[in-house]
């Protein structure tokens, strides 16, 4: 009798474990589904920004290239001029102290890092 008084109140226990186990399940599955669906609303969101950023490094990777070309033949320019200066010039050559290639040349290392960052990022 006490034996078939405790399988009873097994049988009880398991079926509430089991009501409960069900119960956390669907909870969970839940709190899955909200999880997805930010994550999708976050993914929707950062796309277009990624693009943006996209674009605007491409732009400057193009502005820097073309001062880059146009900075070239300013110092193609500079150069005629110090050689024709120094032909006149009794006290020799003429101090160079030009670092605005160093600059550009930063400036679009810069910029093809970022490219490269945000081709990285989109894969």
């Amino acid at each position: 009798m006490i034996v078939d008084i405790f399988i009873v109140l097994l049988l009880i226990s398991a079926t509430a474990l089991c009501v409960y186990l069900v119960i956390t399940l669907k909870q969970l599955n839940e709190s899955i589904k909200f999880m997805q669906n930010d994550i999708e609303k976050l993914v929707s969101k950062t796309l277009p920004v990624l693009e943006n950023l996209n674009e605007v490094s491409e732009k400057a990777l193009k502005v820097t290239n073309k001062l880059e070309g146009a900075f070239d033949s300013v110092q193609n320019r500079i150069e005629n001029i110090k050689a024709n200066v120094e032909s006149f010039n009794p006290f020799g050559k003429v101090r160079n102290s030009f670092s605005l290639s160093e600059f550009i040349s930063n400036l679009k290392a810069i910029s093809k890092g970022v490219f490269a960052f945000i081709k990285e990022i989109k894969k």
